[in-house]
């Protein structure tokens, strides 16, 4: 199984849809730091099912999500797919017909996780599942990050041990173990939670038939309470007609006394509307009067506000005349003042004039000097420039030669001092001898041909052991169905039986059958049989005498006769043996059978007695055919159906169970039939158990000879890689002493070469520079005389500036001060024009205000008020006179109103009466209409109860209504459904005694599945951890050049142990692992590594930059590796080393052009090698 290509869009840097092609089984990744290559890792790892954000870098799941660029927008999803060749059918499960396997996962915005195998959505344990024990996962060996070298070394031993029980394959045991182990938990919690109901079943079944006897008492206790509160309510009924009959008597009486008071009031009522409407009308005329008053009062004081209003408006316009007259003469002093100022600022206009025009003709002369000057100035300046970028021209020319000459001289030092190194390598060199190769090549051979033998022997032990494995489960399974059948039948059969020995509940007739010795003895149900379906017919017809008891004498009874059962119980004596029995002929005339024919009792005195009480009794299959044919019955005879009704010559009995008997003799038949399937299924199970263990031995015995098997391939197997190893080891060590020999001769030509080339280029670099110092020296002449003559050309143009600006600031101050001069004068004048206008307007308003005074006259006012005085004194005097007459009258009005209010006060008195005697009307009415419906809705017999009214007082009847409730309470809460419940819980116990005896099977069951699954794990790890310590003290030694390393237990058995890796160099005794150095803790990883990988191959390994802490050697040694490795995993690997590139046979270069974007270019390095060979064989 290997990996065809990764696909990846919206993942981290990869925004855009990516497809990365995958070909080859050493696929290097490449590219500048940050560029995104560690999130190609990183998206694997996402798309196998990690949960942790932090194992991908980030801080939530979220960051996986591209989050935008300065040029690109944050997106709203991520997803990553990768498909695997599945050509070679290596995956298991349902996937193993597919060719091409397509894992992928979507990750939205929202947090919303989804996974997919080949477009089919599944859940992430599933993708988990598809993966364990092939190191790949969340605590897989294949997916080697930054870091995970240095937390290999500094893990802890359980963390350590996690990746040795990924290469043993055990964490699907170790899933299954967990999910038995849960299962185990849940079933026994079940089980406890069916012993705490069982314990409630027994305690509710006791509580129960407590129960049903208060609720006999209660029932009869309520019938007493229904008869005496029925006759309460009668003689209730009877008391509240008198009282309804007595009332109706008082309201006539109290309404003919109040007809009499009414006519009274009315006659009163009568004179007092008279008496109020001659108040009225002097009332009237008293309030037109006073509207006379007040309509003179109003004038008086409308005339007196004109007087004072006159007097106010004489005073202000005197007030106005005098401030008109101050204005006047302010305004002729401020115009006079005004025309004296305007003749001043005209004298200062005319010399600011002439001073202006003297500044603008010497502005002009300097002006006309400054273009001239400008122009030399610039001149000077562009020669100085020229001068000075040829001097700078000249100094970077021979920096740039002494540059030249620094890096040929240190190239040179560098060359020589690798030439000698080159040379002393090269003395170095040791051949291997090709005669010890080929021994070892010969010997390895030898080894595969008896491996290929050992393989054939052990692919057929295997199937026989499969199929052994096979036919005992096969065989476990029919042992656990036959199990809990048998289970299942014996709680039947229990529960029966337990409800066959609970059918005497008459506590008493129990009591009385113990002293007399007798309830030890059969029942007759326990001695008879009976055809199915024929049951309740027999219960019909026997009842009580179903489960009666045997005695040798019924002349015992005379002993007892006083004392007999309190319950219905029934016994009969065995007659003789030789006792003659008939039976009736009629039976053929009725064409039905006798119900005795349809009986086997187990002894023939038991059928004698049967005979005695069943004579006359035939069966019927319907009650229809039992109607037709009851014309023939003799009398004493009886005709008895499936469903128990009886018919004789005259009437039908519809029988109904009423007893515990109910069912007892169908119970009886199947508890037999159980019985009979027990011994049979504890006979299939005695069966499967032999070849239970037949097959067991069986399958030891091949397990025995596979084990023997597969410790000779181990053996060999170990042979032929240690050979393998020497072979490598030699062969490398031969390759790598040619190959350098090789490297060294073309290095130390290229190095001879290189020397002559730097040599040449130091000589002419040294001359070069020479000749650039002395033209610099002759350059800085000419920009001294340069720079003299701009000094002086800037010096002449700045003092020309200087006096220019001078003169412009006269013209400008001239200029500012003809304009303040215009502007003062015209401010002036308009100033003398608005003063000539208001001078004007206050003449006109000074006349305006004189006439207005002279208009004003205060005599017409004065008369018109003396005489609405006058006029005022004459009404009042009416208004006296008007007001004694209103007196009388309301003293009348009064009087009339004590009358009328004496009448009302009684009238309102009789009302009160007259309703409260309604009232009490009312109450006897609805005392009888309750008593009556409350007679009528408990159907209270009225006849029978007449002749009882009155014999009790109200009183007594009440105190036998609390006696019967004090007695109800006294009983508590009552449970009249106790018999119902009592069954039901009865049913629920036997279906509770079923069901743990199942989830006791279950338990047993699960205990021996977890314990079968710690023995395999066990006996796995311990074989795993052997073999990768095996090899790890063959790889480590290889890697080191010596030394050793290996795995320990920390403690106790393997299962729960974790491990320690000890590793000690050639050379060295470090007392713990942390004491190497950082390229030894990684060479000691990867040696740890790459033993899981011998052991387990995983499919794919993915290396992040784990050759960084290595030198060149170790780096060779690390790639020779890697190659071995990639006949049977294929690697991809992100590396900055050249060495570890140049072992690449595909090269994906990841850039980021655009910020924060990452890009895919893909160079498929061995089809760039064949063309390359086909060119040169084209060529040659």
């Amino acid at each position: 199984m290997r990996l065809a290509h990764i696909k990846l869009a919206g993942f981290k840097s990869f925004v855009d849809p990516t497809l990365i092609p995958i070909s080859h089984d050493l696929v290097g990744i490449v590219g500048p730091n940050g560029c995104g290559k560690s999130n190609i890792i990183d998206a694997v790892r996402w798309v196998l099912g990690e949960s942790k954000a932090s194992a991908l870098r980030g801080d939530s799941m979220q960051d996986v999500i591209f989050a935008g660029s300065d040029q690109r927008k944050a997106v709203s999803r991520a997803s990553v797919e990768i498909v695997f060749d599945n050509q070679d059918s290596k995956m298991t499960g349902q996937w193993v017909s597919y060719s091409e396997i397509a894992i992928k996962r979507i990750l939205q915005r929202d947090g919303v996780s989804s996974y997919y195998i080949n477009n089919l959505q599944v859940r992430r344990r599933d993708i988990s599942d598809l993966f364990l024990g092939t190191g790949i996962g969340g605590r897989g060996y294949a997916i080697i990050e930054q870091g995970m070298i240095s937390r290999i070394i500094e893990a802890k031993p359980h963390e350590l041990k996690s990746f040795l029980e990924e290469a043993a394959g055990i964490t699907q045991y170790r899933e299954r173990r967990q999910e038995t182990s849960a299962r185990l938990v849940e079933t026994r919690k079940n089980l406890i939670r069916l012993e705490d109901i069982g314990r409630e079943l027994e305690a509710q079944l006791k509580h129960l038939t407590i129960q049903a006897e208060i609720a006999t008492h209660y029932q009869s206790l309520q019938e007493k309470l229904h008869h005496s509160q029925s006759l309460l309510w009668l003689q209730r009924k009877t008391d509240a007609l008198d009282q309804r009959n007595q009332a109706e008597q008082e309201i006539l009486h109290l309404e003919t006394k109040l007809d009499t008071v009414l006519s009274t009031q009315r006659q009163a009522e009568q004179e007092y509307e008279n008496a109020r409407a001659s108040e009225y009308a002097i009332t009237e005329q008293l309030l037109q009067t006073q509207g006379q008053i007040y309509s003179i009062d109003a004038e008086i004081s409308r005339l007196e506000q004109e007087r004072s209003f006159l007097n106010t408006t004489i005073e202000r316009l005197a007030q106005q005349i005098q401030e008109i007259d101050n204005r006047l003469a302010n305004n002729h002093q401020f115009k006079n003042n005004s025309v004296e100022n305007l003749q001043h600022w005209q004298q200062e206009k005319t010399k600011a004039e002439a001073t202006y025009n003297e500044c603008i003709q010497q502005n002009e002369e300097e002006n006309n000097k400054l273009p001239g000057m400008e122009s030399k100035l610039h001149q000077c300046h562009e020669i100085l420039a020229e001068h000075r970028h040829h001097l700078l021209m000249i100094e970077q020319t021979g920096q740039l030669e002494a540059s030249h000459q620094a890096h040929a001289a240190k190239n040179i030092q560098q060359l020589e001092i690798r030439y000698a190194r080159l040379l002393k390598e090269q003395s170095e060199l040791v051949a291997i001898d090709s005669d010890k190769l080929n021994e070892l090549t010969r010997e390895m051979n030898e080894t595969a041909f008896t491996l290929e033998a050992l393989a054939l022997e052990h692919t057929d032990l295997e199937q026989q052991l499969s199929a052994a494995n096979q036919f005992q489960k096969n065989t476990s399974q029919q042992i656990q169905a036959v199990q809990h059948t048998l289970s299942q039948t014996t709680a039947r059969f229990n529960a029966l039986k337990n409800l066959q020995q609970k059918l005497d509940d008459n506590q008493d007739v129990a009591a009385w059958l113990s002293i007399r010795q007798m309830n030890d003895l059969p029942r007759l149900w326990q001695q008879i049989q009976i055809l199915p379906e024929w049951e309740t017919a027999l219960e019909a017809v026997l009842l009580e005498r179903l489960n009666s008891i045997e005695l040798n004498r019924l002349t015992m009874l005379e002993d007892w006769v006083d004392d007999l059962p309190t319950g219905k119980w029934a016994i009969f004596e065995k007659p003789s043996t030789d006792r003659e029995i008939h039976q009736s002929a009629h039976a053929a005339e009725l064409l039905c059978a006798p119900l005795i024919d349809f009986i086997t009792a187990t002894q023939p005195e038991i059928t004698a007695v049967l005979m005695d009480w069943l004579q006359g009794i035939y069966v019927s299959d319907t009650v229809q055919e039992a109607l037709s044919k009851r014309s023939a019955l003799d009398s004493g005879e009886v005709l008895v159906t499936r469903q128990g009704h009886m018919i004789t010559r005259t009437s039908v009995t519809f029988y109904a169970p009423a007893s515990q008997l109910h069912g007892v003799l169908s119970r009886q038949q199947e508890l037999k039939n159980l019985e009979i399937e027990i011994k049979r299924l504890e006979s299939h199970l005695d069966k499967h158990r032999a070849d239970l263990e037949t097959i067991t031995r069986q399958t030891k015995t091949v397990a025995e000879a596979l084990d023997h098997a597969r410790g000779s391939h181990k053996q060999i197997q170990q042979r032929r890689h240690d050979l393998q190893l020497e072979i490598v080891k030699h062969t490398q060590i031969n390759e790598r002493t040619l190959h350098r020999t090789h490297q060294i001769n073309t290095e130390l030509t290229e190095i001879t070469q290189a020397l002559q080339t730097e040599q040449s280029l130091q000589q002419s670099a040294t001359a070069k520079s020479l000749e650039c110092r002395q033209q610099a020296g002759a350059q800085q002449g000419l920009i001294r005389q340069a720079q003299h003559a701009w000094e002086s050309a800037n010096h002449s143009v700045y003092a020309q500036r200087q006096r220019q600006r001078e003169s412009s600031q006269h013209l400008q101050q001239a200029s500012f001060q003809v304009n303040a001069c215009f502007t003062k004068i015209n401010e002036i004048e308009s100033k003398i024009l608005s003063l000539d206008e208001e001078l004007q307007q206050l003449i006109e308003v000074q006349g305006a205000l004189l006439k207005e005074k002279n208009a004003l006259k205060l005599e017409p006012l004065d008369q018109s008020l003396t005489s609405v005085r006058a006029n005022r004194a004459s009404i009042e005097e009416t208004i006296r006179t008007i007001r004694e007459e209103a007196e009388q009258t309301a003293r009348s009005l009064r009087e009339i109103e004590n009358l009328r209010m004496t009448s009302e006060q009684q009238s309102y008195a009789l009302r009160e009466s007259i309703n409260q005697a309604r009232l009490k009307e009312q109450a006897a009415t609805i005392t009888v209409t309750q008593f009556d419906e409350l007679i009528s809705s408990n159907g209270v017999n009225t006849e029978a109860l007449a002749v009882l009214i009155g014999k009790k007082s109200i009183a007594s009847l009440q105190s036998e209504i609390n006696r019967l409730n004090a007695q109800m309470s006294d009983l508590g809460a009552v449970n009249l459904t106790a018999l119902e419940e009592l069954d039901h819980a009865q049913s629920r116990q036997s279906e509770q005694l079923a069901q743990m005896e199942d989830l006791t099977t279950a338990i047993a069951t699960l205990e021996s599945v977890i314990q079968r699954i710690d023995r395999e794990t066990q006996l796995l790890l311990q074989q795993t951890f052997d073999a990768v310590n095996q090899y790890l003290s063959e790889i480590f030694p290889v890697i080191f050049g010596g030394g050793h390393a290996k795995l320990e237990l920390n403690d106790g058995k393997i299962l729960d142990a974790g491990l320690l890796l000890m590793a000690q160099p050639p050379g060295k005794k470090n007392s713990s692992i942390h004491l190497l150095s950082g390229g030894e803790k990684a060479l000691t990883a990867l040696a740890l590594m790459f033993s899981l990988f011998r052991l387990n191959p995983a499919p794919f390994c993915l290396l992040d930059e784990v050759d960084a802490p290595l030198d060149d050697s170790n780096t060779n040694r690390f790639c020779d590796w890697v190659k071995n490795m990639s006949a049977h995993t294929q690697f991809l690997f992100i590396s900055h080393n050249k060495i570890t590139m140049e072992m690449a046979q595909q090269l994906i270069g990841v850039t980021m052009q655009e910020q924060g974007v990452s890009r895919i270019v893909t160079v498929d390095i061995a089809d760039a090698l064949k063309i390359r060979q086909h060119i040169e064989q084209a060529v040659t």
